[in-house]
C-alpha cells in the first residue's frame, strides 16, 4: 500500500517476450519487453475486467506494443500503461480523478473523527476518576484508531499523487501518442493476424507453455520418519491455477485462506494460504515450473501441499496456515505440518505483550495511580508491574518448553513432518527464521 515514490519513466517498444500472470485475485503479472522484466497488476487499471484478457492476447499473438513504465530508485520497473496493435492492454486510472476521489473519501470520514478525537480529549484527563471514565477513554480511543486507520490509505494515495503528480502526467501524455501510432498500425497487423501460420504457431506457443517433463519422487524415510505420512516430490509445469478465497473452519476458529488448486503429475492437488496483513500471496503462473512435497498417498479429494518451490523465481512457500485448523489429536496429525513456525510464534507474543502492557498500565491509572498519595501509588506500580511480568511469563513459558521438548527429541508427529519437509527443501531447522525466499503462509 505504502509504496516508493517513481523517479522516472521509460517506454519499452516490442513484443511481449514473455508473460507470467498470477491466478491471485490481485492480478500481479510480470511482462518481458525488449528484455527488460516490468512488474505490474490488472486490479489497478481503469479497464481491470479485460485488462487480463488484452495482455495474454498481446503475448500469444506477438503483438507490436508499446508499454509505459514507472522506474524506481531501486531500478524496478513498474507498468503504468500498455496497449497493442488493436488491443488497450492496460489502461490507467487518470491521476487527478484518482487524487480527487481520494480527496473526496477522506473529506466524508474528517468530521466523523473529530467527534472521536474532542469524545478522546474530554475523557483523558478522568480516566483516574473510575472505571465508567476509563470504559469511555477505551472506547473513544478504539473508535479514533479505527477512523485514523481508514484515512491512512487515502490520504497516502492523495499525497502520492500529489508528489508524483508531474511524472504520472507525463507518462499518461506518453500514452495518448502511444494509443494514436498503434492505431495506424492495426490494420497491416490485422491482416497477418489472419494468417493459418501465424494461428496456429500462437496456439503450439500457449500449449508448450503447459507441457514439461514431469516426475515423481517418494522420498526415503529417515529417523524422523516414525508415526508420519510418506513424503512425495512432484516436478512439472503449473496448468492455469484455480485461486478461491473463502473462510475455513468452524465457529470462532474460522480463517480467511486462499485456495489454489492445479492438477500436476495426474494429481488433483491444493495450496491453502492465509490472507490478510503480514501474510504474502503466492505468485503462481501458468506455465511456471515448480517442485511441489505431498503426501504421497492420495486422497479422495484433493491432496493438501505442504510446500511448493517456483522454479521460476526460486521463491518457497510452506504451507503452515492450512493446518491451523487441524487438531493434534486428530485423525489427520501424521498428515499435518505445524500450524505455526517461530516467527507466528514471535508476532503473537509481540502482540501479547502489547496487550498486556496497554491492560496492566490502563488497570494501574484507574485502580492504583492516586496523585495525593506519591508513596502508595509508587507500591501499587511495582504490584502491577509484577502482575505485567506474570502474564508475560504466561505467553512466553509455553513456547518455551515447546522448542525445549522439541529440541529434546521429543517432538510429536506433525513436528518430525515439519523437520522433514524443511530438510527436503534444504531450510534447516524449522525453529530458526526462514531465508528471505521462503514465506510461511
Amino acid at each position: 500500500m505504502f509504496q516508493p515514490l517513481p523517479v522516472a519513466i521509460e517506454q519499452l517498444e516490442g513484443p511481449i517476450e514473455r508473460l507470467r500472470m498470477t491466478a491471485a485475485a490481485d492480478g500481479r503479472f510480470i511482462a518481458w519487453v525488449a528484455g527488460h522484466p516490468v512488474h505490474g497488476r490488472t486490479r489497478d487499471a481503469f479497464n481491470a475486467p479485460f485488462a487480463w484478457q488484452a495482455l495474454q492476447r498481446m503475448a500469444l499473438n506477438a503483438l507490436p506494443a508499446r508499454v509505459g513504465v514507472l522506474v524506481y530508485a531501486d531500478g524496478r520497473r513498474e507498468a503504468h500503461w500498455a496497449v497493442a496493435a488493436g488491443s488497450a492492454g492496460l489502461i490507467p486510472m487518470p491521476t487527478e480523478w484518482e487524487r480527487k476521489r481520494a480527496l473526496a473519501q477522506a473529506m466524508r470520514w474528517l468530521p466523523v473523527l473529530a467527534l472521536w478525537s474532542i469524545w478522546t480529549g474530554v475523557a483523558l484527563p478522568q480516566a483516574h476518576a473510575g472505571l465508567g471514565w476509563m470504559l469511555l477513554l477505551l472506547i473513544a480511543l478504539g473508535g479514533t484508531a479505527v477512523i485514523a486507520a481508514m484515512l491512512a490509505p487515502l490520504v497516502w494515495t492523495w499525497l502520492r499523487h500529489r508528489r508524483s503528480q508531474s511524472i504520472l502526467a507525463a507518462s499518461e501524455r506518453h500514452l495518448v501518442d502511444a494509443i494514436g501510432a498503434m492505431r495506424k498500425r492495426h490494420r497491416a497487423w490485422s491482416r497477418r493476424l489472419r494468417s493459418a501460420a501465424l494461428r496456429r504457431a500462437a496456439r503450439d506457443a500457449a500449449r508448450a507453455q503447459t507441457q514439461g517433463d514431469e516426475w515423481t519422487q517418494t522420498l526415503a524415510d529417515d529417523d524422523t520418519a516414525a508415526g508420519t505420512a510418506a513424503l512425495q516430490r512432484l516436478h512439472g509445469r503449473l496448468p492455469m491455477p484455480w485461486a478461491s478465497q473463502g473462510l475455513r473452519g468452524e465457529g470462532s476458529g474460522m480463517l480467511l485462506m486462499d485456495d489454489y488448486r492445479f492438477a500436476l503429475c495426474g494429481r488433483y492437488l491444493s495450496l491453502r494460504a492465509l490472507h490478510g496483513p503480514g501474510y504474502p500471496t503466492p505468485f503462481l503462473a501458468m506455465g511456471d515450473r515448480v517442485e511441489v512435497l505431498v503426501p504421497a498417498q492420495e486422497r479422495a479429494e484433493a491432496d493438501s501441499v505442504y510446500a511448493l518451490r517456483n522454479l521460476e523465481d526460486g521463491r518457497i512457500y510452506i504451507a503452515h496456515g492450512g493446518f491451523r485448523l487441524q487438531a493434534d489429536g486428530g485423525p489427520a496429525g501424521e498428515h499435518a505440518l505445524t500450524g505455526f513456525t517461530a516467527r507466528s510464534y514471535r508476532l503473537r507474543g509481540a502482540g501479547g505483550a502489547a496487550i498486556a502492557l496497554i491492560v496492566t498500565t490502563l488497570c494501574y491509572f484507574v485502580f492504583g495511580f492516586d496523585p495525593h498519595e506519591a508513596g502508595r501509588s509508587l507500591e501499587r506500580a511495582g504490584f502491577f508491574a509484577a502482575v505485567f511480568v506474570a502474564m508475560i511469563a504466561a505467553i512466553a513459558l509455553p513456547y518455551a518448553w515447546s522448542r525445549r521438548r522439541w529440541r529434546s527429541g521429543r517432538a510429536n508427529a506433525r513436528e518430525r513432518l515439519t523437520e522433514r519437509v524443511y530438510a527436503a527443501l534444504d531450510l534447516g531447522s524449522p525453529l530458526a527464521p526462514l531465508p528471505a525466499h521462503a514465506h510461511d503462509v
